[in-house]
Formats: structure tokens, sequence, C-alpha cells
């Protein structure tokens, strides 16, 4: 048996980030990409997993995307949806960005 006194544990959300999107006439592409915190000496760093994806100001979210890259198709025109991102540590910390409005025309 090994007895080991854990000390430095990621306890730190992901850095901030701005996903950039674009759209066509029917569909919204949204790319992502941050990295986790920078280690100290009492939390550790354990990198990005993947983001969740909204189209619905977080009332509703993809799976883990670990590509960071999400196609939103077959959406209604004349609607505005307000998108947001969520980014995910292994360690399960997360962050989520502000909502971004982009209307399908």
């Amino acid at each position: 048996v090994v007895t080991k006194r854990i000390e430095n544990i990621d306890r730190l959300e992901p850095n901030n980030f701005m996903p950039t999107i674009s759209k066509t006439l029917n569909s919204i592409t949204i790319q992502a990409t941050t990295t986790d915190k920078e280690a100290t000496t009492t939390d550790g760093k354990s990198g990005i997993k993947g983001y969740k994806f909204s189209k619905d100001n977080g009332k509703t979210w993809t799976g883990l995307i670990t590509e960071g890259r999400y196609v939103y198709e077959n959406l209604q025109s004349g609607t505005t949806y307000p998108i947001k991102v969520k980014a995910i540590d292994n360690a399960g910390n997360e962050i989520s960005t502000t909502t971004k409005d982009v209307t399908i025309k």
C-alpha cells in the first residue's frame, strides 16, 4: 500500500475565449479554441478536453466535441440564434462564452 497526499489539483477553469462564427443561408459554423489556465503552486493544469455548443443561449448543449468545431444546419431563415460555447478541461472545470446573437437571413 502506497499513501500519497495529492496537493496539486486542477481547480481552475479554462481561459476566457471568444468563438469564431460564420453563417450561410441556413447554417452556422462555430470554431472555438482556448487553453487551460497555467499551473500554480496549488493548482495543476489538466488541458482542454473539449467543447460544448448551444444555439439557444445555453438551455441545451451538444455532446462533448473534442476538435472545437461545430456546424448547425437546416436553420430557419429570419431567426436569431443566441450562440454560446462551453470549454471543459480534463479535470471537469468549465467556462462559457458570453452570448453572441447570429441571425439567419
